[in-house]
This record gives structure tokens, sequence and C-alpha cells, in this order.
């Protein structure tokens, strides 16, 4: 039977049933149309069966098979895709070629990676990372202020910055490779970037010029190494693009301070404006007072730029006296210059840092031996500026270098299990029975001192003791003390435990939890 008398065969049977009365029993007279074509049906079930059969195979077979099609179009589309990016890219940026660069190389890897792995659920993955990477610093910074999004806090934007400046740093030794730039030739494009108009060099190295100034990049010198320059995203590019910057009363007043006195490339001793070291302190002043008159400046420069790093360089580059040369001794114009900040700024945000570091000078005969020692201060200068530590002094900032929190506690902790001496934890300081305890909870054996060191029913295995930064004692009397455990995510106070004194010994009475 072909399929023409198939088809006629299934229209009788539709035109008889359609032809039914409404009181007629349908299941009576379907069972008489069935019984008179029951001869015809015989000589069907071999094409019946080849249709069936056909049927299964496109329920079975044909969905891997439709995957793997599309998988095999997706990722055909992709390497169209990227090709098209690619060249948008380069178009937009202005040059001969992009190959070098390590967004393509990027791109390349993921669309190579696509194809091998055919996983069709990434297709929109990887094609949102392709929009990414080919999309120039510009474009990108006005897409982050027309979304009203931070740029100096996304991440994103950091990373793109810095490998567009490793990119344009490749592309640029090859260009000098090219035209064979002499040391002096390369050094005299620093001028040049400024004065594009003037120039009359290679184009290409033109439109080199014209791209680093388009897309927030400058050209510096680089001393005793070669190629004599080098490219640096540039911080007043981004500073000027930065719509919320820019529509704060206060954004010129900082605007004329980093072009007159603040290097953001190089803040402190080796700053480009020579200014000496004993002059840092009217620089920190001034940003000091920057943030009195206009409080929310501070919060929103230290998220927008990196002003939180210059202050740290100004900072350390003054209680170093300028140098950092080791073994030396302060001369007295040197100590007179400390002196003084410590003896007249009682209130700044810096006092703590400073006078902690004329207190070292004091006690080794103002001679510098261990610059760790000066770090560690001016590592804490965050700590000052942050609103949730107000009247903060140095003394009570433990900073956690490794574990354990304090490094006499396993000495104690094994002296104490194999004496059982109640003696021996009567001596310790409130900061060492935190220590001790934390020890014993990692070790999983905080039964050893938890009835001793605590009278409260709590664990404090909640707390990421090896996640901890800063211990800081917020409250400090003769009998009672209490202390916030900092982790590293922006300063966050994962718990606050405040300690007892009972009889010799100091307990932990209290414990909250931060989430």
């Amino acid at each position: 039977m072909d399929d023409k008398q198939l088809e006629k065969m299934l229209h009788d049977m539709k035109d008889d049933y359609n032809k039914l009365p409404e009181y007629t029993n349908t299941k009576t007279v379907m069972h008489t149309i069935f019984s008179r074509k029951n001869t015809k049906w015989r000589r069907l079930l071999p094409t019946v069966a080849v249709i069936a059969g056909m049927l299964l195979f496109m329920i079975v077979a044909l969905p891997y098979l439709n995957d793997d099609q599309q998988g095999d179009r997706e990722a055909e589309y992709l390497k169209l895709y990227y090709q098209q990016k690619k060249e948008a890219f380069r178009k937009e940026l202005g040059i001969e070629s992009v190959e070098s660069f390590r967004e393509v190389k990027q791109a390349e890897q993921l669309v190579e990676q696509f194809a091998l792995m055919n996983q069709s659920g990434e297709f929109e993955r990887i094609k949102s990372e392709i929009d990414y990477l080919f999309t120039p610093p510009k474009q990108a910074i006005e897409q982050l202020n027309k979304a009203g999004e931070s740029i100096g806090k996304n991440f994103e934007f950091g990373f793109k910055m810095t490998d567009m400046e490793y990119s344009l740093q490749i592309y640029m030794m090859e260009l000098f490779e090219k035209y064979a730039l002499t040391n002096q030739e390369q050094k005299n494009l620093i001028e040049a970037q400024h004065d594009l108009k003037s120039f009359t060099g290679p184009s290409e190295v033109k439109a080199f010029l014209e791209l680093l100034y388009e897309q927030g990049f400058v050209l510096k010198a680089e001393e005793f190494e070669s190629p004599a320059i080098k490219v640096q995203m540039d911080y007043f590019w981004i500073i000027g693009n930065n719509e919320r910057l820019k529509n704060m009363e206060w954004f010129e007043r900082y605007l004329e301070l980093v072009e007159t006195k603040i290097d953001l490339y190089a803040p402190g001793i080796d700053n480009k404006h020579e200014i000496p070291w004993d002059e840092f302190d009217t620089i920190l002043l001034e940003i000091e007072d920057l943030f009195k008159d206009y409080p929310e400046a501070k919060n929103v420069l230290f998220e927008e730029t990196y002003l939180q790093n210059v202050i740290h360089w100004y900072l350390e580059g003054y209680i170093e006296a300028g140098a950092y040369s080791y073994p030396a001794t302060l001369n007295q114009d040197a100590r007179d210059e400390l002196l003084h900040f410590v003896n007249e700024h009682m209130d700044s945000k810096y006092w703590e840092i400073v006078n902690g570091a004329v207190v070292l000078y004091e006690a080794n005969d103002w001679k510098k031996t261990d610059h760790l020692q000066l770090w560690g201060l001016t590592n804490k200068l965050s700590l000052f500026f942050d609103d949730k530590f107000e009247g903060l002094q140095l003394k009570d900032i433990h900073e956690v270098n490794g574990w354990p929190i304090l490094s006499s506690t396993p000495k104690t902790y094994i002296e104490y299990v194999e004496e059982q001496d109640v003696s021996l934890l009567e001596k310790l300081s409130s900061m060492e029975i935190i220590s001790l305890y934390f020890y014993a909870v990692e070790k999983e054996a905080e039964e050893d001192v938890h009835a001793l060191v605590t009278n409260l029913d709590f664990n404090l295995n909640e707390v990421n003791a090896k996640g901890l930064v800063y211990i800081i004692r917020t409250d400090h009397a003769t009998h009672h003390e209490t202390y916030q455990l900092i982790g590293q995510d922006n300063h966050n106070i994962q718990a606050e435990v405040q300690l007892s004194k009972e009889g010799n010994m100091w307990k932990i009475s209290s414990v909250e939890l931060y989430h």
C-alpha cells in the first residue's frame, strides 16, 4: 500500500466518524468500520511498523544529533563572533593589529575550549566573556557611569585596566623593535604624548599615543631598564572620567591637591614633585582637613581612588625620616620634626602612628634597626580612618600575623595539660586567655580549658580564628575587658568577646557573634 492509499483510508475513517448523528453509539460504529477494513490493515502492518520504528528513532536519537549539531553551530558562531568583536576592538583602539594583546589570546582560548568541550550550556557565558574582553576601557567606564556603579570598587574594571596596561606594553615594544627607536627616541615620547599635533614620527606610533590618551594610559620613564619607558594607567584619566567624583562639591579641592602636591604614581619618598619628607606632614594634614570639612569625602575617595594607599606611603616616608636606610641613626633635625608633630597634632588620625614611631626610636636611642617595626605601624593606618573604631589607640590593637594568635600559647597549653596547674592560667592576660581558648578549639580539645576559662555554655567554633587579622580591645577596666575580633573583609567584626576577672583569673563571660 502506498502513501496515497493510506491517506485515503484514514480520510474515509474520519469522514465516516464525522457523519455520525449525535445519538449514535460511536464505539459500535467504529468497531464495524475497523472490521470492514480489517483485511486492508493486515497488509498495512509492515508499513506501520516501519513508521513506528522511525518515530522511535526520532524520539531517542535525534535529540543527541540535534545537540551535536547545535554545539557545532554554536562553535562556528562563536568563531565568527570572536572575529567580529576582535575587529571592532581593533578599530576602536585605532591601531593596525591587536594580535599580541592579552585580551585577544584569552578570547581565542575561550573559543577553542568551547569547540573542544562542546558544552552548549556554556555558550552564553563565553559569549559574555568575549564581550567583556573586547570592551575598551573608555566604553567600560562609560557603562559604569551610566549604570551609576562605583568605578573604584569595580574589580572587573581594575582587572581590565591591568590587562590592557600589559597588552599596551607588549605592543609598544613591538613598535620600538619595528622602527628601531633608540632609548632617547623612546624617552622623547613622554613629552610627545602631550603634544600629538607636533609629533612627526611614524604614523603607527602616533596612533599608539592617541590610543593611550583615549583609553586612559600614559607613558612614564623607566630607569635602569629596557625599554626606557613604560605604559601605566592614567590615574588622572580615571578620576576625571568618574562621574561620581566630578559631582562632589569638594572634587576641585581634591583635584588641586593631587595635581600640586600628591604624586599618585610614586607617592612618598620618591615623589615627582620632589617634596622633602619633612613636609609630608603638611600633605597628610591637608587630606585630613578635607575629610573634616567634608566627612563624606573620606569614604568616597577611599572607594573610588587610591588615596588610602597614597596616605600610607606618605606617612611611612615621614616616620622613616625620608630614607629606607638600615642601620641608621636619626639626626637632630629629624628627631625634632617627629617630636614637633607629636606635640602639636595630638588630635590627628596620624598621631598614634607617629607617636608609636617616636616611642620605638627613643627606646633604641633614635636608631633605625628594623623596618618591619615601622611598617607594622603604618599597616594599621586604615583602622584609624574606620568609623567603627572611634577613639582607637595603638596599644589596643593586636595584629594577628600567624597561628596561634600568640606565639607563647602552645607552650602554655602543653604545660597546663601536663601539670593541670590552675595557677598557670592565673598568670595569663585577657588576650592570652582568648588565644589559649582558640588554640584549644582548633585542636578540638577545648574541653581541656573550657570550664576554666569560660563560665558560659558556648563554643567559638563559628569564628574562623585563622581568618582574623586584628583583635581590638574596645573596653578596658580593672576587672572587665571587651575585644572585637576583626576579619579581612573591610574590617568586618566577626565577634565581640567580653572577659571578667574572677578571683585571679580572666574568664570569657560573654560572646556575641556577628553574621
